[in-house]
């Protein structure tokens, strides 16, 4: 079991129960979809929990490798990912879901120096799938932006 292991499965078990609080404020029939994916998320938490613990007994060592994982930190990096995560959300109010996103993912992956191939087809598969997904499957109406007059 490794040191860095508790605050991952306690930030993941937070964020969990967070969505579970929003979900049940959802419609009845709006509950479904998060409700099998917040469970989807706890179970493989708690499997993932269970075998550092059976690791943890097998071998009674907490290795503490926080240094090591936070060896190859880029700053730069992380701070980037992070401005783009913030100007994502707030940009959603503007220009939509789809404007956002696409100017989003291609950005970011250019600011991380994804190969542009891998651009290509992460961000055609994100809108095939987003599409296909929400839009025609579950109806559900995603943000046209106040540009867009959503």
């Amino acid at each position: 079991m490794k040191k860095s292991d508790f605050p991952v499965i306690a930030i993941i078990y937070a964020i969990g129960f967070w969505f579970l609080a929003m979900t049940m404020e959802l419609p009845e029939e709006a509950q479904t979809y998060p409700l099998v994916l917040i469970t989807a998320l706890l179970a493989v938490n708690t499997l993932y929990m269970v075998r550092q613990v059976i690791s943890w007994r097998k071998t009674r060592i907490i290795e503490n490798d926080v240094a090591k994982t936070f060896s190859t930190f880029i700053p730069v990096q992380f701070f980037g990912v992070v401005a783009f995560c913030v100007s994502y959300l707030v940009l959603m109010d503007f220009t939509g879901y789809y404007l956002t996103t696409l100017v989003y993912l291609v950005g970011s992956m250019l600011f991380l120096k994804v190969p542009k191939m891998h651009i290509a087809i992460t961000v055609g598969a994100m809108a095939l799938m987003t599409y296909f997904v929400f839009t025609w499957f579950l109806k559900v109406p995603l943000p046209f932006g106040t540009v867009f007059g959503g």
